[in-house]
């Protein structure tokens, strides 16, 4: 028995036809998950730091195209931000402080589909304690 079958993606929705020369054509349906393409960070919004410690957090987002992730203010002494380049970004180093303190990021993801530009911003709070 010889079986041909022949699947095609649409709108998220997979379909297999398959053909024998004993049945008759048959049919299977599964949905398929595309990924997000709506523009969101999606990681959490705070993080707590030990003073001395090595400390590292991911930025995370969604969006098509990749966003480019930015931050504006100060991070605790010690701990730098890098945009991955891939819809991630890192917050690493080992933080300095004399005293427990919080502070206050504001982090934006931006892309731009066709003439659109698009950003979100989220406000991240970083914790650094003894």
């Amino acid at each position: 028995m010889r079986i041909r079958q022949v699947a095609v993606v649409f709108a998220g929705m997979a379909v297999v036809v398959s053909m024998s020369s004993v049945s008759p054509i048959i049919t299977q349906t599964a949905s398929a998950q595309a990924p997000s393409c709506t523009l969101a960070i999606t990681s959490p919004n705070s993080a707590t730091a030990t003073v001395g410690l090595p400390f590292s957090f991911s930025v995370t987002t969604t969006g098509c195209p990749t966003p480019a992730i930015r931050k504006s203010g100060r991070l605790p002494k010690g701990l730098k931000f890098q945009d991955n380049h891939n819809g991630t970004a890192s917050i690493a180093g080992t933080p300095i402080a004399r005293m427990a303190v919080t502070y206050q990021v504001t982090l934006r993801a931006k892309n731009k589909v066709g003439n659109t530009k698009q950003h979100v911003t989220q406000v991240f709070t970083i914790a650094v304690v003894p």
